[in-house]
């Protein structure tokens, strides 16, 4: 875990907040790749899900924003 100095404060990114910042950061952009009606599905329990295709990007894009936090909490 890798603190940033600022001018203003120090910001801290745990795991979990770093996991929680990555997902919704994917969730935004798979919405706005594909629009948000061929985002999300109900499956047969009732809970709402991604499509396939959402979830395999999704998959990608998440892999990419974690990297990239992670090469900026290593500097």
């Amino acid at each position: 875990m890798k603190t940033e100095n600022t001018n203003e404060k120090t910001i801290l990114l745990t795991d979990p907040k770093r996991i929680h910042l990555s997902c919704d950061i994917a969730t935004e952009i798979v919405e706005n790749r594909i629009g948000a009606h061929l985002t999300w599905q109900t499956s047969e329990d009732g809970s709402e899900c991604f499509t396939d295709e959402a979830q395999d990007l999704f998959n990608e894009i998440y892999d990419i924003v974690q990297n990239a936090l992670e090469q900026h909490a290593n500097q």
